[in-house]
């Protein structure tokens, strides 16, 4: 009988983790997000980094500690990007605005798709619709679509 609970046992908590990992994020690794139009020949100062003093955005030199994101896949296809340096998170609001704020569980302004295309990866919220632009500030806009370099991200 102790031979099958503990089975039973060591069976039920096997589920359970497996459940936990499956339906949580999972891990997908450090990036910098380089704008493409600022990128190609003409500027180096094109990562997004962010200004840990007053959670802004801004596009500056690679920085060790504030233009590196750790980005989480969520099971929705989403992404979190949180900013390796300050751990806040890539936020947005309606009113366009793009900054980093404190990372909150199931905060949709905080969720982005990462959306290949011809020219770069584009970076759409999921709560506002909007896409991260930069020209020559970090806000978030409507997609303009490939044509929009501004837009892109390598």
């Amino acid at each position: 009988m102790k031979s099958k609970m503990t089975k039973l046992l060591t069976v039920s908590t096997m589920a359970v983790t497996l459940v936990a990992i499956g339906s949580g994020e999972a891990f997908a690794g450090s990036v910098t997000w380089q704008d493409a139009a600022y990128n190609h020949g003409w500027s180096s100062s094109s990562f997004l980094t962010e200004n840990p003093y007053n959670n802004s955005l801004h596009l500056g030199e690679v920085d060790v500690h504030y233009s590196y994101w750790t980005d989480t896949a969520h099971s929705d296809g989403g992404y979190t990007e949180v900013n390796e340096g300050s751990g806040n998170c890539l936020d947005s609001n309606y009113s366009g605005q793009a900054y980093t704020h404190n990372c909150l569980s199931g905060d949709m302004y905080q969720r982005w798709y990462e959306i290949s295309t011809n020219s770069g990866w584009c970076l759409w919220d999921l709560q506002t619709g909007k896409v991260l632009d930069a020209n020559p500030t970090v806000y978030t806009n409507t997609n303009y679509g490939d044509g929009d370099s501004y837009q892109r991200w390598e």
